[in-house]
C-alpha cells in the first residue's frame, strides 16, 4: 500500500442508525405519530389533485391559462390543518411541517422529470415522520436514551459508536421509523469534519494498485488478478441461502385465514427474515468496499444498466440479489474518503472480446458466448471474465488520464484568456468582427 496524504478536511452529513426499545405506551404515542404524518400528506395530496381535476383539466392545452391558474391555488397549512382536526395536536408539529415538504419535494422531482406522479401513502408500508427542530442533546448516549417531543425518553441498543462520532459539529435532524417486521429505529443525520486522503495523480499511480472489476450474475466481479468475489472474499447469495426458509414461510403465510392473528404472526416471521437477508447484505458490502479502497488507488468498473439486463435475463432474481448498484455507490463515497479513484468506462467497450495481451477483438467471444477462449493473433489462452476485468483496468487508467489532461488544458486555457481579455470583452471582440464580416460581403457582393 503506497503513503496516502491527508488533503482537506471536508463537512459532510453522516447518519447513525439506532434501534428502539420503546414502551407500550410510547409504541401508542410513536403510531400515532405515524398516522398523523401519513394523514398530512396524503390530505395534502388530495387536495392538490382534486384542484387539477376541477380547476386544470378543464382548460385542455393552454399552457398560459393554466400557469395562471396554478398560481391561485393555496395549499392548506398544517395549522389550519389542526383547526380543522383536533386530534392532530396529538402528535409532533414538526412531524406535520416535514410531511408537507416531503409532499413538495416530491412534486419538484415530479416536474423535473426525475421522479413519477406522487402517490398516496400506505399504512402497510414503511412508517415514518422527521423532526428537524430537536435539541441539540436529545441523544444521550451515557443512559443510551433519546428525548422526542410528546413521547419523552425512548431507551435505544447499540454496540459501538462509529469513529467519525468525535468529530461531530451539530445535529441535522432525525427520522423515526418503523419497519414491517414491526421494529421501530431512529436515524439520526450529523454534521461531521471528515478528513479526506489526497487522490494521486495518474503519473503517481503504482501498476499493482490499479484494479478493474467485471461484474458476473453468479460470483458478484471478477478482478484483474482472477479472484472473485464468492470464491475468495466471502461473498454469498443471501436470498438464495434462505430461499427455502422463506418459500416455506411464504406458503406458510398462504394458507392461513385472511385477516387472522396467525396470519399476521406468519407476516412478522416473513418481514424479520427479510430484514435480516437485507442487512447481511448491506454488511458484506461495507466491509468489501472499504477493503477495496484501501487497498487500491484505481478501481475500474463497467457503466452497467442493471435494470436493463434484468428485463432480458432469465436469471434478474440473481441480478437483484447482488445489489450492485449500491455496491458501486459504496465504492465511490469510500473512495473519495480513502484517495482512491472510482472510474467507469463505457458500457459498449467490448471488454471481454479484446485481448487483454495483444488487442485483438475476437467477435465470436460474444457470437459463441466462450467462456475460454485462444487469441488468434498472439495465442494466450483467456478467461473471458478475468480478461475483461483487465481491460477495464488498463481502460479506466487511459479514461482518467484523458480526464486530467483535458482538465489541465481547459486551466491554462482559462488562465490565457483571462490575462488577456475578460469574457464580457471576448464577447464584445467576436460582435465586432462578425459585423466587419458583414460589412466586407456586402461591398463584394455591390462591386
Amino acid at each position: 500500500m503506497s503513503n496516502k496524504l491527508v488533503q482537506s478536511v471536508k463537512t459532510q452529513n453522516l447518519a447513525l442508525k439506532l434501534k428502539l426499545n420503546p414502551t407500550q405506551e410510547q409504541k401508542q404515542s410513536l403510531n400515532k405519530t405515524f398516522g398523523c404524518a401519513r394523514f398530512v400528506y396524503n390530505y395534502l395530496l388530495n387536495e392538490k389533485n382534486q384542484f387539477y381535476e376541477k380547476e386544470i383539466r378543464p382548460l385542455g392545452n393552454d399552457k398560459k391559462a393554466k400557469n395562471a391558474v396554478w398560481k391561485t391555488f393555496e395549499q392548506s397549512s398544517p395549522k389550519q390543518l389542526k383547526e380543522k382536526f383536533p386530534w392532530l395536536k396529538e402528535s409532533n408539529s414538526q412531524a406535520l411541517c416535514a410531511a408537507q415538504m416531503n409532499l413538495n419535494a416530491a412534486y419538484r422531482k415530479f416536474y423535473s422529470g426525475s421522479a413519477k406522479l406522487p402517490r398516496f401513502h400506505s399504512k402497510k408500508s414503511k412508517n415514518a415522520f422527521k423532526d428537524c427542530m430537536m435539541k441539540q442533546d436529545f441523544l444521550n448516549w451515557n443512559e443510551k436514551t433519546v428525548l422526542l417531543p410528546k413521547i419523552g425518553k425512548i431507551k435505544f441498543t447499540h454496540r459501538n459508536l462509529p469513529a467519525w462520532f468525535k468529530d461531530r459539529t451539530k445535529v441535522c435532524s432525525y427520522t423515526c421509523s418503523r419497519n414491517p417486521s414491526g421494529s421501530y429505529y431512529i436515524t439520526i443525520l450529523f454534521e461531521v469534519k471528515m478528513k479526506l486522503t489526497q487522490k494521486s495523480k495518474s503519473t503517481e499511480i503504482d501498476e499493482n494498485q490499479i484494479i478493474g472489476l467485471d461484474f458476473d450474475c453468479d460470483d458478484m466481479y471478477i478482478d484483474s488478478n482472477g479472484k472473485s468475489a464468492m470464491n475468495d472474499f466471502g461473498f454469498r447469495k443471501q436470498k438464495q441461502e434462505y430461499l427455502k426458509q422463506l418459500s416455506h414461510l411464504q406458503r406458510q403465510y398462504a394458507r392461513k385465514v385472511k385477516n387472522s392473528k396467525n396470519k399476521e404472526k406468519i407476516r412478522i416471521k416473513i418481514a424479520s427474515l427479510e430484514e435480516h437477508i437485507a442487512n447481511a447484505r448491506m454488511d458484506w458490502i461495507e466491509k468489501e468496499s472499504l477493503r477495496l479502497t484501501k487497498e487500491n488507488q484505481l478501481i475500474g468498473l463497467e457503466n452497467l444498466s442493471i435494470k436493463g439486463m434484468m428485463k432480458g435475463s432469465k436469471n434478474a432474481k440473481n441480478y437483484q440479489d447482488i445489489a450492485w448498484s449500491t455496491f458501486v455507490s459504496k465504492l465511490q463515497w469510500k473512495g473519495e474518503k480513502n484517495g482512491c479513484h472510482i472510474v467507469k468506462i463505457d458500457r459498449w467497450y467490448p471488454s471481454s472480446q479484446t485481448c487483454s495481451c495483444c488487442g485483438f477483438k475476437n467477435k465470436e467471444v460474444q457470437i459463441k458466448h466462450l467462456e475460454r477462449w485462444v487469441c488468434p493473433e498472439c495465442g494466450s489462452e483467456h478467461q473471458r471474465d478475468e480478461n475483461a476485468a483487465k481491460n477495464i483496468a488498463v481502460e479506466s487508467y487511459k479514461v482518467l488520464r484523458e480526464a486530467e489532461e483535458s482538465e489541465e488544458k481547459s486551466e491554462r486555457m482559462s488562465k490565457d484568456t483571462h490575462s488577456v481579455l475578460s469574457t464580457s470583452e471576448l464577447a464584445n471582440l467576436a460582435l465586432s468582427l462578425k459585423a466587419q464580416e458583414l460589412v466586407m460581403h456586402e461591398t463584394i457582393s455591390k462591386c
